[in-house]
C-alpha cells in the first residue's frame, strides 16, 4: 500500500460524476466534510491481496504516531489510486477491505474517521 498524510485544516468532497460503484452509494455518502484532521491518501496495491490485517497493522500504527505528532483525533480516509505511479493496483474489493478494516482499529483507539467513499471521481 501507497499513503500520503497531509495534515489539512480542512476536506470537503462530493461525488460529481457517477461510476458504477458511486451509483449504489446512498445520498448521505455522496458528501462529506471534515476539519482540522488527518489526510490520509490510501493506494492498495496488488501485493496487497491476501495481506489485508498486515497492510492495515502497519497503516494504523503509522498514523497513530503522526497523530501523537500533530496533537490530533481526526483521520480522514481517501482511496487515492493515482499514488501508484508505476504500480499496478489491488482489485477493489482489497482496497474496500484494507479501508474498513483500518477505520474499525480507529475507532476503537477513540480516533474520529471520515471517509470518502471507493469508486467515484472528484
Amino acid at each position: 500500500m501507497k499513503a500520503l498524510l497531509q495534515h489539512v485544516d480542512y476536506i470537503k468532497f462530493e461525488v460529481t460524476k457517477e461510476t458504477k460503484l458511486a451509483q449504489k452509494l446512498a445520498d448521505k455518502e455522496k458528501k462529506g466534510e471534515m476539519k482540522e484532521c488527518l489526510l490520509y491518501r490510501i493506494a492498495a496495491e496488488k501485493e496487497d491481496n491476501g495481506h489485508e490485517d498486515e497492510v492495515v497493522k502497519l497503516a494504523v500504527a503509522d498514523i497513530k504516531d503522526v497523530l501523537g505528532q500533530i496533537k490530533c483525533k481526526r483521520v480522514f480516509l481517501y482511496p487515492y489510486v493515482h499514488l501508484l505511479a508505476g504500480s499496478e493496483p489491488s482489485a477493489p474489493h482489497t482496497a474496500i477491505k484494507i479501508m474498513d478494516l483500518m477505520e474499525e482499529q480507529l475507532k476503537k483507539d477513540g480516533i474520529e474517521i471520515g471517509r470518502a467513499p471507493f469508486g467515484w471521481y472528484n
